[in-house]
């Protein structure tokens, strides 16, 4: 089986723009490197039929670690890999953004590199971001401002593994492991889960699978094994499975890095409540 889809995230939106970003790490070329590349996907998608956009430029701010509070925080944009913006420091990000016609996808997409310290690779990580744009023939330019973050949870590396391997693995490395566990809110199929803005089971388990950068081990719709490696080799996976009812999926996290797994829960839990909010119409946009 293929890792899923690597989950959406939001990174800001007003009535004019709309600006997402995937995220994926890749493990060092060299065993015990100091820091892993990240590559951080921005698609900026107008929202406005009636504006048109010259540029879009975003600018980052220091590092600073979320969870676990006072962690690890060291990332830094690598200069060059995108187009310099207007100001000093900035990274263009679009350019003659178009309206948006019926029928036709205006958005435009950047790749962003980051580098991220080792020792950082298990903390959830916030960069503060603040988007500037300049609208065809507008006195001044707007802006918008919000954190991207780089989830511990996204700097996760899917690894294949057989099921037998896995299974030995847990064997004789089980005791190494530290483990998080929580019930996530699932709506039953038959209740409409969609129109209400909730989830069903699958839907939930969907969407672990994304958020977490892992590859599956085994899964269904009702449940699901995970496996993943970290930048730098520690063994993470995920055990998660639907109730008989329907009404919650049964998560449990383990990293053999001290801590790390909750972390890793908590990513997933914010991701899914973000994910509600969307489906129930509370977002901003």
């Amino acid at each position: 089986m293929a890792a899923a889809e690597a989950h959406v995230y939001s990174l800001g939106a007003d009535k004019v723009l709309k600006l997402t970003y995937t995220v994926a790490a890749a493990a060092p070329a060299a065993a015990g490197a100091a820091a892993a590349e990240v590559t951080v996907t921005v698609r900026v998608e107008p929202k406005s039929s009636k504006k048109t956009v010259d540029w879009v430029d975003v600018t980052f701010g220091p590092a600073a670690a979320t969870a676990p509070a006072g962690g690890p925080a060291e990332a830094a944009l690598v200069p060059g890999r995108a187009p310099v913006g207007a100001a000093a420091g900035s990274v263009r990000l679009a350019a003659a953004l178009k309206e948006r016609l019926k029928g036709k996808n205006r958005a435009q997409k950047t790749v962003l590199t980051f580098t991220v310290a080792a020792d950082s690779l298990a903390s959830t990580l916030a960069l503060p971001a603040t988007v500037t744009y300049q609208v065809t023939g507008a006195k001044d330019t707007a802006t918008l401002a919000a954190p991207l973050l780089l989830r511990s949870a996204s700097l996760l590396v899917p690894t294949a593994v057989e099921a037998e391997a896995y299974r030995a693995l847990m064997t004789t490395e089980g005791a190494a492991f530290t483990h998080a566990a929580a019930t996530l809110p699932a709506a039953p199929a038959a209740a409409g889960a969609g129109a209400s803005g909730g989830k069903t089971g699958e839907e939930v388990i969907g969407l672990v699978c994304a958020v977490l950068r892992t590859f599956a081990v085994a899964r269904s719709p009702r449940h699901a094994i995970l496996y993943a490696r970290t930048a730098v080799g520690a063994h993470v996976t995920a055990l998660l499975k639907v109730d008989d009812a329907g009404t919650g999926v049964s998560a449990i996290v383990k990293s053999v890095l001290p801590g790390h797994a909750a972390v890793l829960l908590a990513d997933v839990t914010e991701a899914l409540k973000e994910a509600l909010a969307v489906a129930g119409g509370k977002d901003d946009e």
